[in-house]
């Protein structure tokens, strides 16, 4: 197996820890769409994107309100859309990754210092990596690693796309706005000079070959107080990856998680995969097994056996 594929693997094995127990119940919600359940199509693949959020809406999750509960939904939401994503990415040079797995100079590059000493990172909730001829190097005991110091070899040549990752719309909006701004003024060079700067070391946003902020929501409340004239709205509208969240579209309000892919695809001057790969690796990979990609830890065309 190659380096980005044997990655792939243990992050989504990873991931799976934070679903436990549910996986079973939220993997039924996502194959509902699917003909044959054991022989997906590129396209129902794809289209699992409309329904992350019934997958994590749970009936025991929308009963239990506490605290406990909405906190773990955080971590549960993530890897949702971790796994949705790498089902999407397999077979090609990207990624998606969570904190522990990005990239030292990718943590660099997107630290943020202020008034002198003091730092600041955004959550770094999940990540897509392109890291190009990432899938032709030969893996190793430690994928996580090699795969951190090939993506500092090839720095100005790869693609990054940080998504923040919300359960919750309404309270959060203003978050990623703010991140949005401040990272695509960095990566264009034109940090304004207020007292707080961009990178660390030698890495910086600006070397990358393209960068872009998404917004993935649930969302948990009210579906009906979004419109296209809500705040919002409004405050995601113009984040450079994208706003989207697990259902289908709403024209003028947001995206499904669908459109990720020819969002960033264009986005990036093409410097993502193509949005007709998405899901095409994975669905060949079932139908032909070769194990170039460890389908068996995505769990998801055969009952999870946790």
């Amino acid at each position: 197996m190659n380096l980005i594929e044997d990655l792939r693997s243990r992050v989504v094995t990873h991931e799976h820890r934070k679903l436990n127990t549910d996986w079973e119940q939220r993997r039924l919600k996502l194959v509902e769409g699917f003909r044959n359940p054991l022989q997906p199509t590129q396209q129902e693949l794809l289209a699992m994107g409309n329904r992350l959020s019934a997958a994590f809406r749970l009936s025991s999750m929308v009963q239990d309100r506490s605290q406990g509960t909405l906190s773990g939904g955080g971590n549960v939401w993530q890897a949702l859309i971790c796994h949705y994503l790498n089902v999407c990415l397999a077979g090609t040079d990207a990624v998606a990754v969570t904190a522990s797995f990005v990239p030292s100079s990718i943590k660099a590059a997107l630290k943020i210092s202020y008034t002198g000493s003091a730092a600041v990172n955004a959550d770094l909730d999940v990540m897509v990596v392109v890291a190009p001829d990432s899938s032709k190097q030969t893996s190793g005991r430690n994928p996580k690693r090699l795969f951190s110091e090939y993506v500092e070899t090839r720095f100005a040549d790869c693609s990054v796309v940080a998504i923040q990752a919300k359960t919750n719309w309404n309270d959060n909006a203003q978050i990623p706005m703010l991140w949005n701004f401040i990272y695509n003024l960095a990566w264009r060079g034109q940090i304004p000079r207020n007292g707080f700067s961009v990178g660390s070391g030698s890495w910086h946003l600006s070397a990358l070959k393209s960068f872009s902020y998404a917004f993935v929501t649930v969302p948990t409340n009210n579906l009906e107080s979004f419109n296209p004239q809500s705040m919002p709205v409004l405050r995601v509208a113009t984040m450079s990856g994208g706003a989207y969240w697990g259902r289908a579209t709403r024209n003028g309000v947001i995206q499904s998680l669908t459109e990720f892919f020819a969002k960033n695809y264009n986005v990036s001057n093409h410097h993502f995969p193509a949005p007709a790969t998405a899901g095409a690796g994975f669905a060949a990979e079932i139908a032909n097994p070769t194990g170039e990609i460890d389908t068996a830890a995505f769990s998801l065309v055969t009952p999870s056996i946790v």
